[in-house]
């Protein structure tokens, strides 16, 4: 857990020293509620931008007010121009994922190799399925959207056009593998997916966009401003809802 701490620190050091000294940094910390099958949760939501890179940290937390996560985690991407395509690309650059299984805990931490175009992967936990190091290769693609990150990720790639005539692609990276495989149902069990993005018109005042990603259609409503507000995962029972108290 030292290097949870560690990446945390870097974290909030990084948000707090760059944020007035670039106007165009932003930050966002938004409460929400989660459902899934298991019951009804809060989740929180601190976003920031700085420094071209895209910064979540998530908690997932009881309703009863304890402040004792069930999950936590930490994401950063950088943003870049890949000449290739001529176009702004984001790439995962760390995540760090815990959650607890029966009161026992579960981390993964996944860092980019920039030498091997791969993501280095550790795990830890009780299992022995789940434990030591491994590296998974980068697939095709210029934005690669952390899971936890898709709204904000889709957001900054300009993705997220009001053209219901297009779609775009856009690669998922699961940065709760592999424990994302003893909560999803019919999800493969690999950290990259490859996914599309496409508007599906207004609903109730909001923008709402469809997702596809492992024959999987996923909801997200967005403000006119493209805040993000909602997401529904049918297929799975979960539900995400910004928190209006």
């Amino acid at each position: 857990m030292k290097s949870f701490f560690f990446l945390l620190g870097i974290f909030l050091l990084v948000s707090c020293s760059t944020f007035k000294k670039n106007s165009k940094n932003s930050k966002e910390i938004n409460l929400f509620l989660y459902k899934d099958p298991s019951g009804d949760y809060l989740l929180k939501r601190e976003f920031f931008e700085r420094n071209n890179k895209l910064q979540l940290r998530q908690q997932l937390l009881q309703l009863d007010g304890s402040s004792i996560p069930l999950e936590k985690s930490i994401t950063i991407a950088n943003i870049g121009f890949s000449k290739k395509r001529k176009s702004l690309s984001i790439r995962p650059q760390i995540s760090q994922f815990s959650i607890w299984f029966e009161k026992k805990k579960y981390f993964s931490q996944m860092r980019i190799n920039i030498k091997n175009k791969s993501l280095d992967l550790l795990l830890v936990s009780p299992e022995d399925k789940w434990n030591g190091k491994s590296s998974e290769k980068f697939i095709g693609g210029s934005v690669f959207c952390w899971f936890s990150q898709i709204p904000e990720c889709l957001r900054r790639a300009k993705l997220l056009r009001k053209d219901e005539s297009s779609q775009f692609s856009f690669v998922v990276v699961w940065d709760s593998y592999p424990y994302y495989t003893e909560q999803y149902q019919n999800i493969s069990a690999k950290i990259f997916s490859k996914a599309i993005v496409k508007y599906d018109g207004v609903f109730k005042g909001s923008l709402k966009y469809n997702i596809q990603v492992d024959n999987q259609f996923i909801v997200y409503h967005f403000s006119e401003s493209l805040k993000f507000e909602k997401m529904f995962w049918i297929s799975q029972g979960i539900s995400l809802t910004k928190n209006s108290n």
